[in-house]
C-alpha cells in the first residue's frame, strides 16, 4: 500500500514539472512573445480553467509554431 501511495504521488509531481520549449535560432524576446500568446490563447479557448487543458492547449500552440517540448 506504501509503494502505491508512493508511485501516485510521483506521478502527480511529474506532472506538474514545467515544460521547456525549444526552438532552433529562436530569440529569447520571440520565444517569450510566442509563450505569451500561448498562454493568452489556451486561456481564453478554456473558460473552464483546468489545468490540464491549459497546458495542452498551450502544447498544441507552440508546437503549431514550431517548437519542440523537452524536461
Amino acid at each position: 500500500m506504501k509503494i502505491l501511495i508512493l508511485l501516485l504521488i510521483c506521478f502527480a509531481l511529474c506532472g506538474c514539472y514545467p515544460q521547456h520549449w525549444v526552438k532552433p535560432d529562436v530569440t529569447s524576446d520571440q520565444y517569450n512573445k510566442d509563450y505569451y500568446e500561448c498562454t493568452s490563447q489556451a486561456g481564453a479557448e478554456s473558460w473552464g480553467g483546468n489545468p490540464l487543458i491549459l497546458d495542452q492547449q498551450r502544447a498544441n500552440c507552440m508546437r503549431t509554431r514550431g517548437y519542440t517540448g523537452s524536461f
